[in-house]
């Protein structure tokens, strides 16, 4: 961070993030993996053999990010920023790799390595008068698919047999986007802003509206670009997915009761467009039919938030937050209509992730660095920070579609099944503090009373999979056994930050 003076400074900031996956049985190669058999017809269960998938990725982003900040005067500061982020990403899926093929990679696969730009430009202005405050921004995102989505469509697009709703998709990420030197890109313009005023001495009014891009799941855009499908679910990506647009609304009102205590309420609306759909192609024969996304899904969020906080001592303080929330939609994921067989519907569902009511509450005791007790009315300086926090949160339970015992379904997500709580503890404690250099333990116990949040829900009786219980056809009582049935349990962590 460059300072050039008191009213002109530069950040510039360089970063390299990494992260890779790798799933196999036992540590072996695809082509060493042994065929699955059931031994004992009718048992429901394969006695013989390795699961039938193998798969490894990595992501590898570096990220280059400036800002430069002005302050004109008292009234008037201003804010700009450049960020460039270049990808690399390597996907490697095999399915049922016993499977003997032309390639010898088992019965379905997704291979590729594909190297992406993405990044951004932005300003923002800030403006203060007589106690009100405004920003107002304008951000531009880009996105550069690269050179291998670049030439799969052209490559794709010399062959014969491609549907037509796939020629348009290709034709159309070639024509109806920007191109620079060859290659394609995408952008969003975005614009921001937020705006607070004090009603009295302590009372604030604020409001705020903006928009937001993200790019999609980069497997919805690479996976099996311009290869034909071998088997009628396979699902592929497209090229010509724009981002994710949120469109969201903010405005709430917050009060000071005294120097100690703050309640704020808090109403927003979001919008969100170009979901991306898996929806099914007609193959031109002797092709078969096949899956591909498309922007064509939405959701719409909807809520009310009221915080409090308040120091009860110099040292310990307690805060809640209430909300009520409705998160709506077409769809909870982009394969919903792929998994219900091609099922699609205009009606607007409860999407898996809407939680109509959350509540979360914490007290905690800290000591700063430099805080004093007294001991024999002599004060005593603490040489390093102590933290001492209890949380205790409830909130709806999942979003379940209920079903009868012959498999008649209701309104899809239309119930919750039991309420989530938990009770954390954290505790953090210096241990040394010296020009710059520190150590820090850290013990954590999340849901200490080890209550069973119900993950997996029986859609007959609307709680976790019981002995005895009404079930739905198809299913087993091996559902009561499986322990993923709950969220995790009583989990304790001990840690260690060092800094020298």
């Amino acid at each position: 961070k460059k300072i050039i003076d008191m009213r002109n400074f530069i950040d510039i900031k360089f970063s390299r993030f990494f992260t890779n996956l790798h799933a196999d049985v036992a540590g072996k190669n695809w082509t060493q993996y042994i065929e699955l058999e059931d031994t004992i017809p009718r048992d429901q269960f394969y006695d013989i053999g390795d699961a039938p998938y193998w798969h490894d990725h990595y992501l590898e982003t570096y990220t280059l990010k400036g800002d430069y900040t002005k302050i004109f005067n008292k009234m008037i500061s201003a804010k700009a920023g450049l960020i460039l982020q270049r990808h690399e990403l390597q996907w490697i899926d095999i399915d049922y790799p016993w499977y003997s093929t032309a390639s010898g990679l088992g019965l379905n696969h997704d291979i590729y390595r594909a190297h992406s730009l993405t990044g951004g430009a932005y300003t923002q202005t800030t403006i203060r008068l007589a106690g009100m405050v405004a920003n107002l921004g304008l951000r531009l995102d880009y996105w550069v698919p690269g050179n291998y989505v670049d030439d799969g469509v052209r490559n794709a697009l010399k062959k014969e047999g491609i549907p037509f709703q796939v020629q348009n998709e290709y034709n159309g990420y070639l024509n109806n986007n920007f191109s620079f030197r060859g290659h394609i890109f995408k952008a969003h313009v975005s614009p921001r802003l937020g705006f607070s005023y004090p009603i009295t001495e302590n009372d604030k009014f604020f409001l705020s509206y903006g928009h937001f891009s993200q790019i999609p799941d980069l497997k919805y855009v690479y996976s099996k670009l311009g290869r034909r499908a071998s088997s009628t679910y396979e699902l592929i990506g497209n090229p010509n997915l724009d981002q994710i647009v949120s469109v969201a609304y903010e405005m709430g009102v917050k009060h000071l009761f005294n120097d100690f205590s703050e309640i704020k309420g808090t109403a927003y609306y979001k919008d969100i467009f170009n979901y991306p759909t898996a929806r099914k192609i007609q193959g031109i024969p002797p092709n078969p039919d096949y899956w591909m996304y498309f922007n064509s899904d939405y959701s719409r969020s909807v809520g009310i938030e009221i915080y409090y906080k308040r120091e009860l001592h110099k040292n310990i303080f307690t805060d809640f937050t209430l909300t009520f929330s409705q998160d709506k939609g077409r769809a909870s994921s982009a394969e919903d209509a792929y998994w219900l067989g091609g099922e699609e519907t205009l009606k607007e569902w409860y999407l898996k992730w809407d939680r109509p009511f959350k509540l979360f509450y914490e007290i905690g005791y800290v000591r700063r660095i430099g805080d004093y007790i007294k001991i024999h009315n002599r004060p005593v300086k603490f040489a390093s920070d102590f933290k001492l926090i209890l949380q205790a949160s409830m909130q709806s339970g999942r979003r379940y579609t209920p079903m009868d015992t012959m498999g008649n379904r209701g309104d899809i997500n239309a119930k919750t099944g039991p309420i989530w709580h938990r009770v954390d503890i954290i505790f953090k404690k210096g241990l040394m503090h010296s020009r710059g250099r520190f150590i820090n333990l850290s013990i954590e116990a999340r849901n200490i009373f080890n209550h069973k949040n119900v993950y997996y829900i029986n859609p007959v009786t609307g709680r976790d999979y019981r002995a005895g219980d009404p079930m739905p056809p198809k299913e087993t009582e091996k559902e009561m056994e499986n322990p993923a049935r709950y969220r995790a349990g009583r989990i304790i962590r001990a840690g260690v930050d060092i800094k020298w």
